[in-house]
């Protein structure tokens, strides 16, 4: 479970908790997206509460990796 304490919503993984963070960290203003964002973003909500990515063929992505250009 990641469970932010901002918003109290549940994270299928690290990356989809990092991923509905927005601001900088170096102001030290950092805040959840609203659900109407993730939703934009192209998060989705599972039955089961928690949210995560939509992956191209699973359905889900864990982690995503940055592809070197």
């Amino acid at each position: 479970m990641n469970i932010c304490s901002g918003c109290g919503n549940n994270f299928h993984s690290v990356s989809a908790f990092d991923s509905h963070r927005t601001g900088s960290y170096h102001k030290k203003a950092r805040t959840c997206l609203t659900e109407v964002e993730m939703l934009q973003k192209g998060m989705i909500q599972q039955k089961n509460g928690s949210w995560s990515h939509v992956g191209p063929k699973d359905g889900i992505v864990a982690w995503e990796k940055e592809v070197e250009s």
